[in-house]
């Protein structure tokens, strides 16, 4: 799974989980985008908490995402005479 975002271009960005463990770190590009795929996949409801570090050394205050590792249920259809069809799956989807 891939983890990306935004940050001041140059910044380091360093990545924890929920209970401040180290997952990794990368740089943000020129662009001030950046991305990081861990070696170990992160589990369902991991929580990733992401610091962006700038080179003279200020820290930004933590952004965090829950992974959402679980595929949504199959959507169900209804069966329908016209041309309209119409049915359920997750929200967001």
């Amino acid at each position: 799974t891939e983890i990306s975002g935004t940050a001041e271009a140059g910044a380091r960005v360093i990545l924890s989980d929920g209970s401040g463990n180290p997952i990794g770190q990368t740089t943000a590009d020129g662009s001030g985008n950046w991305s990081f795929t861990p070696g170990t996949p992160l589990a369902n409801g991991t929580v990733i908490n992401a610091v962006a570090q700038d080179p003279a050394g200020n820290t930004s205050g933590p952004a965090s995402v829950t992974v959402d590792a679980i595929a949504p249920a199959a959507p169900i259809v209804n069966p329908s005479n016209g041309v309209v069809i119409s049915g359920t799956a997750e929200a967001g989807a």
